[in-house]
């Protein structure tokens, strides 16, 4: 329940506050390396990807990410529609 708390304060901030970084452009990942990845988050740099359900990116299916306090964010689906951010602390 933490930690499911945690993501949606994480998400929530993300939202309202930014980061200051800058929105990157949509681009495919290597869907093999990213299911079931386990995120090591040194709070060194920023970075979030939102996965999306379709080519619309109208629903959200799941997001990886951390933050710069070294909060890992990690739930739902990965998918090959995906939004990244990507900072440096």
């Amino acid at each position: 329940m933490g930690k499911l708390f945690s993501g949606a304060l994480f998400a929530a901030g993300l939202m309202f506050a930014g980061c200051g970084g800058t929105q990157a452009d949509v681009k495919e990942e290597n869907l093999a390396s990213s299911e079931g990845e386990l995120l090591v988050c040194d709070g060194a740099e920023y970075y979030r990807r939102d996965y999306y359900t379709n080519a619309t990116y109208s629903t959200l299916a799941g997001a990886r990410g951390c933050d710069c306090d070294a909060n890992s964010l990690n739930w739902g689906t990965v998918t090959a529609y995906v939004i990244s951010w990507d900072s440096p602390c």
